[in-house]
């Protein structure tokens, strides 16, 4: 897909939007993740589509395939990516280089529902998350770029959806009713 699709998408899709407020309410495509036994997990696209999980080897997993902790990290890095370059066709400007790193630190205390050392109770998702951005865009100026950067991380829904602590609806079906 050309910048310039991924432009007139972006043009129409606002347009819409500030035509009829009310479609820009939508409910996201679905992830249904299936147990497979032994730490593994397969996660359902509707379309077909699949990625598979395993637990790290620390906790029991074969390691052989992604663990979902690292999918969290590869869906900020990725959505971060996504809406900085989105923004870049925007503003008419062409990254050579776009390329985010996301790691995080975690107390495995948490994961295992042990309290610290203190008593404290732990928190069971990462303490800390870290973007790393690097680009260069040509012809741009340096406070250009870092503006660029910045809307894109506020803009991008994944950041978001952390940094805005999104509430959690839990919904269970046991099978009895």
């Amino acid at each position: 897909m050309s910048s310039e699709t991924i432009l007139a998408a972006q043009q129409r899709l606002a347009r819409l939007v500030r035509q009829r407020p009310a479609v820009a309410q939508i409910q996201d495509v679905p992830a249904t993740a299936l147990w497979e036994g032994a730490g593994r997990t397969r996660t359902l696209h509707p379309d077909g589509n699949a990625v598979y999980t395993d637990l790290p080897r620390e906790l029991g997993g074969d390691g052989e395939r992604v663990s979902p902790g690292w999918l969290l990290r590869a869906a900020l890095a990725s959505c971060a990516v996504t809406r900085i370059a989105m923004l870049a066709v925007e503003h008419g400007m062409q990254p050579e280089r776009l390329e985010v790193e996301v790691t995080s630190d975690t107390d495995l205390h948490g994961l295992l529902g042990l309290a610290r050392e203190d008593g404290q109770r732990a928190v069971t998702g990462p303490l800390e998350i870290h973007l790393r951005v690097r680009i260069s865009v040509p012809g741009a100026s340096d406070a250009d770029v870092r503006k660029l950067v910045e809307q894109g991380i506020h803009l991008s829904p994944m950041v978001g959806a952390l940094a805005e602590a999104v509430p959690v609806r839990l919904d269970i079906d046991n099978g009895t009713g």
